[in-house]
């Protein structure tokens, strides 16, 4: 559904998504409409429910990864992970590559890099000599680090320096197959099981994605719940003047980065959150950060929405789609999708349409919009 609605829209959307969300964490699942996808009219005041099935044809795998902890290691300790033997290993880091050089185009100049391409920071892709931003050719980029096949010095690299993130989720592959995998934790001195916190607890974590229309909204909202501990931000963008009457900002607000902004009044509010902040592109974080987590969507396109909802259920998170109708339309809903081996998923309702509509973007809508 489209995100060119009013303000009201998207306060009534994000007002779904935090009842959602409040369910959950007082322990009422059987209230929250899993596998039901929920359209409330509120100039007609009704809701139209359609029940979601599993799809036998779903284009996504629908898999989950049965994960364990794992410290900072070296790589040729983190290639033995599971097993004895490192022959034959390799380590990959889902959807994600790595970069084995950068090359300016401008100057020529090159330089032996080996990190994780989703680490790189701007600065470190600016060349040194004339300035210009470098880049990754494709014979320098690498789905996977294997064994056999690295300059020996690298086997010594810790997975920091290798680029990996706290949080993020890496395979230990072992023949071209998945043998484990695991998320990198720096804090922990070992790796082992993983516990995952109670979500009735007064520690619960959720990440939301989006700050805009709905999210703005959202944002207050769950941060306004005593048993949210944790609250991670998700938006690459910066609001702008025309986001003033459809967005939950202060005028001081534009010109900064949506998490950024959010933050800023949400610690104001509630000094004793723990608030992340992401202003990035949500393929660009740590798969493990959406781990454990409420995960709380208000995107506006199919394309980011499904990324999102394939991140939740890959780490067994609780996804909650929330979207708006367009234009003047009083139409707003909240889906619920919950992993499970027949339950369906975000991507089970999906035609061949959807999949050619993936890149359509509803923006926020701009004061003309409105009038």
């Amino acid at each position: 559904m489209a995100t060119h609605g009013l303000a009201l829209n998207g306060a009534a959307a994000a007002a779904l998504g935090a009842a959602t969300v409040y369910k959950i964490l007082s322990g009422h699942m059987d209230r929250v409409g899993a596998g039901e996808e929920q359209i409330w009219d509120l100039e007609h005041r009704c809701c139209l429910a359609t029940k979601l099935t599993y799809n036998d044809a779903c284009r996504f795998h629908h898999r989950r990864f049965s994960l364990r902890i794992a410290p900072d290691l070296r790589l040729r300790e983190a290639l033995t992970l599971g097993s004895i033997d490192a022959d034959d290993a390799a380590l990959s880091v889902p959807e994600h590559s790595f970069a084995a050089r950068v090359s300016c185009t401008e100057c020529g100049r090159e330089e032996e890099l080996w990190r994780l391409r989703a680490s790189l920071a701007p600065e470190e892709l600016a060349c040194g000599e004339c300035g210009q931003r470098r880049r990754v050719t494709g014979f320098d980029s690498f789905d996977r680090l294997a064994s056999d096949a690295l300059p020996p010095h690298l086997l010594d690299q810790t997975l920091t320096q290798l680029g990996l993130r706290p949080g993020e989720i890496f395979t230990i592959e072992r023949g071209g197959r998945a043998d484990a995998h695991f998320e990198l934790d720096p804090t922990v001195e070992r790796d082992g099981e993983h516990r995952a916190p109670d979500p009735c607890s007064g520690d619960a974590k959720v990440v939301l994605a989006g700050l805009g229309t709905i999210g703005s909204y959202a944002a207050g909202l769950v941060a306004r719940m005593p048993r949210v501990g944790h609250l991670t931000l998700v938006d690459p963008d910066t609001y702008e003047a025309g986001n003033l009457l459809s967005q939950n900002i202060e005028p001081d607000a534009v010109g900064q980065p949506k998490a950024s902004a959010q933050a800023r009044a949400l610690r104001a509010l509630r000094p004793d959150l723990e608030i992340r902040t992401f202003c990035k592109r949500l393929e660009e974080l740590p798969l493990g950060e959406y781990r454990d987590a409420i995960v709380l969507g208000a995107l506006d396109s199919r394309a980011a929405r499904l990324g999102l909802a394939r991140r939740a259920w890959s780490v067994d998170s609780v996804y909650v789609d929330t979207a708006v109708g367009g234009g003047a339309s009083l139409e707003a809903r909240a889906d619920v999708y919950l992993p499970g081996d027949d339950a369906p998923c975000f991507e089970c309702g999906f035609s061949q349409d959807s999949y050619a509509e993936l890149d359509q973007v509803y923006p926020c809508s701009t004061p003309e919009e409105i009038r």
